[in-house]
């Protein structure tokens, strides 16, 4: 209590000799007691708030909006590079975009779209039926570079299809299957699956398309479906 009294009186007299004021020395005397002394940023003076550039929020980097990925713009799909447009052997995955552009040299005018999960989907007609390239196993790469993909249709009728009839399809045909939409029975989808894992070229796929769109019009013809 003694040594305190004192520093006191001599931190009196230094500051009387300062020629400070009762309430300048106070705020003085104040920053000077243990656990007064709070961390500062450097470069900031005590009891002031660092700067921050307007708009931002603290932590964050200036004109990036959190959760999004550097490069991108948020709202909007990433532009694919020329890198995304290859399809070949030694490639183990595959884009819309790619695709798009096989199925635009086949002569198909097709379009990359986005489904509410942000996978992309590619969606053509051939010989005016509607076809869906559905991508699955898919990065998240702003792009969506994918392991495979689904080539569908799909058929709404007056009735319901019996199962035995696509039994029958799936027995006396291969390669692609068909099934009833789940609480649908009138609506049948056929499809086929197609993996990127191994590899893939360009003259594969387009021989997978022409695959495709010849069992498709033996499927029309086996279910009885007029376009």
């Amino acid at each position: 209590m003694v040594q305190k009294r004192f520093l006191s009186l001599v931190s009196g007299a230094l500051f009387a000799a300062a020629g400070l004021t009762n309430a300048q020395a106070q705020s003085v005397d104040d920053l000077l007691q243990p656990g007064n002394n709070k961390s500062t940023t450097p470069g900031t003076r005590p009891g002031t708030t660092p700067r921050t550039t307007p708009g931002t929020t603290p932590g964050t980097t200036p004109g990036t909006t959190p959760g999004t990925i550097p490069g991108t713009t948020p709202g909007r799909r990433a532009k694919p590079t020329a890198n995304d447009y290859v399809v070949s052997p030694g490639r183990r995955w595959t884009t819309a975009f790619a695709i798009q552009r096989i199925i635009q040299q086949v002569g198909y005018i097709s379009q990359v779209r986005y489904a509410r999960s942000g996978t992309p989907y590619v969606r053509f007609k051939m010989e005016r039926k509607s076809i869906i390239i559905r991508f699955f196993g898919c990065s998240r790469h702003p792009v969506k570079r994918c392991l495979g993909v689904l080539i569908s249709t799909g058929y709404k009728l007056n009735n319901p299809i019996p199962l035995a009839k696509l039994n029958t399809w799936h027995y006396k045909r291969r390669y692609t299957y068909a099934y009833r939409q789940p609480n649908r029975p009138n609506v049948v989808w056929l499809g086929l699956d197609l993996s990127f894992s191994a590899g893939m070229t360009p003259a594969i796929f387009k021989k997978h398309l022409d695959y495709f769109r010849v069992r498709e019009g033996w499927f029309r013809k086996h279910i009885g479906f007029q376009l």
